[in-house]
């Protein structure tokens, strides 16, 4: 089988977009981001499989990242996972505390933590959705 250009296309400026943040992705999060509709799991690996044989992209334990983007990405996160783990249970926490706090309506993760990692000087970062014409 053989991935369309137009696949092809959407894997990289996906990748390019996490590689932002030095993220690189696996095939599960590849084919969770992918904007058509309808692109299957296999069509994604073999879109992946075309573009490290092209040399593109590298593949390493599982994960995606362009070629240019370096070795590092791949070790930096999966020490970011690892970090996480504690602060997502803290944030977990904190949020049950916050969620009951009057006129609160939503409390969610963002930043470095939203994504499952967590750098060794990152915080918490959380949204909080309140009532109308309430500012916390």
């Amino acid at each position: 089988m053989n991935s369309s250009p137009e696949l092809n296309q959407q894997i990289v400026r996906t990748l390019l977009y996490y590689e932002i943040f030095d993220h690189p992705l696996t095939a599960t999060e590849l084919h969770l981001l992918a904007p058509s509709s309808g692109v299957t799991r296999e069509q994604v690996l073999d879109g992946l499989r075309g573009l490290v044989g092209a040399g593109i992209l590298l593949s390493d334990r599982g994960f995606y990242h362009l070629r240019s983007s370096g070795s590092h990405l791949v070790p930096a996160r999966i020490e970011g996972q690892q970090r996480a783990r504690r602060r997502l249970q803290i944030a977990g926490l904190v949020a049950h505390v916050m969620k009951r706090c009057p006129f609160v309506r939503g409390v969610f993760l963002s930043g470095d933590l939203s994504k499952g990692i967590a750098h060794a000087s990152s915080d918490i970062d959380y949204v909080v959705i309140t009532a109308p014409h309430r500012l916390w």
